[in-house]
Formats: structure tokens, sequence, C-alpha cells
């Protein structure tokens, strides 16, 4: 898996394991103590009002609370821990995962040895993951473990000059959604990549666009790009 950047790596990894365990939906959440650094999912969930729901009441999730009390990180199915009925008499299931069609969920984490840990949800409408499907997961997560290391160690290289960007361009008068926006831009992401990355619609992104270029007096991607980086370079 050539994917260099924690970025790549993100929706790389989503889009190879729906090709290879085709679901509803692919999620990754990304962690660093409590602070949530990525929260991405393949398609997009778009609904503001379903990701509020899925915001308050996803620590519900039978998966997520097995992790907690077992620190264990490999893959399990909502099957393997949970009975339907408990399952179904949750709010996350009745008010998130029901109105979304989600009725079964495979998952498992990658820590990196740090206090990062990125954990990766499958979900499906119909049908169950088999037990060979759990087995693919079991082993192929020790590789994704080390891919996730090793593109966090070749971020952290890379990374300086686009943290410094990000806190330049809020000294500037960016939000921090806006200076996240602009950096991903700056790094040559479209909208589309660029809302993947965040969680948050194409439409989006131009929204937060529109207002960087009004605020840094620019007239398109290109010079706002530019202008980022000479900002970041002007505050280092």
């Amino acid at each position: 898996m050539g994917l260099l950047e924690v970025e790549e790596f993100r929706t790389g990894v989503l889009h190879a394991l729906h090709e290879a365990l085709p679901s509803k939906f692919v999620s990754l959440n990304e962690l660093s103590g409590k602070r949530v650094i990525a929260a991405i999912a393949e398609p997009p969930i778009e609904d503001v009002e379903q990701l509020e729901r899925w915001n308050e009441l996803g620590h519900e999730n039978p998966l997520y609370q097995h992790y907690q009390r077992t620190g264990v990180g490999r893959a399990y199915r909502f099957s393997d821990i949970t009975s339907r009925e408990q399952l179904e008499s949750t709010r996350l299931y009745q008010e998130f995962y029901l109105p979304v069609g989600v009725h079964h969920q495979m998952a498992f984490t990658l820590p990196s040895g740090s206090s990062r840990i990125v954990a990766i949800a499958l979900s499906r409408e119909e049908k169950d993951y088999s037990d060979r499907e759990r087995e693919f997961l079991t082993h192929a997560r020790p590789f994704l473990i080390q891919a996730y290391r090793n593109a966090l160690a070749y971020s952290t290289r890379t990374g300086a000059g686009e943290e410094n960007m990000v806190r330049a361009l809020g000294d500037a008068g960016l939000t921090p959604r806006e200076a996240e926006v602009l950096r991903l831009v700056a790094r040559g992401s479209s909208s589309q990549r660029a809302g993947r990355e965040l969680g948050i619609s194409e439409r989006t992104v131009d929204k937060h666009l529109e207002h960087v270029f009004a605020k840094l007096s620019v007239s398109g991607r290109s010079e706002a790009a530019a202008l980022a980086w000479e900002i970041a370079a002007s505050d280092a």
C-alpha cells in the first residue's frame, strides 16, 4: 500500500476495505487522547443532524465499549459481543443506525504506539460479516498498523510547515476550520478530497474557501495557496 502520508492512508484504507469487503459504509475515526483528529466515512454522511446524533450517541456503540473494557483491538462484529435485542434497545441503534440503514457492523483499531489510535468500522444493511471476512481483517491488521505508523512518521517529518501554516493562518484572521481547508488546498487537494479528509461535504469546503478568499483578498485557489505558504514561511 503506497500511502506515504496520513491523509493518503486515511482515504486509501477506506477505499481498499470497501473493495475487499463490500459495505454500506466504511468509516474511520482518528483520536489523540480525547481529541478527534479525523472522522471520515465512505461514502460521506452529509446530513448534519445525523452527524450530530452520532457525536451524541457514538459512545453507546457496543464495539467501542468492548474495546474500552478490554483494550483488544482485533476485529469484532456486533454479533460477537452483543445480542440483537440489546443492540436494538440502544438509542444509538434507534436514532442513528436504523435511520441510515445499518444493522451489522465489524470494527477494529490501529494503535500507533503513541497516544494516537485509529478506529475503523465497516457497516452493512442486510447481511452480517462472515467468519472468513473477520479473519481477513485479523490477518490484514498487522500490515495496516505498520502502514499507519509509517504514514505517521513520514507526516511528522514533513508536516511541521503545515502545522505552522495553520497557526499562522489563524493569526491572519481565519477560523480553525478555514485554516484547515486552506492547508489542504495548499497541498493540492481538491474540494472533494479536502471534504473527505475533514468529514464535511464538498459544498461546505467551497463555502469555507469563499470566506478565505474574501478574508485574504485573493481571487482563487492558486493565489490563496501561494499566499498560505508565504504566510507560513514568514511566521517560521
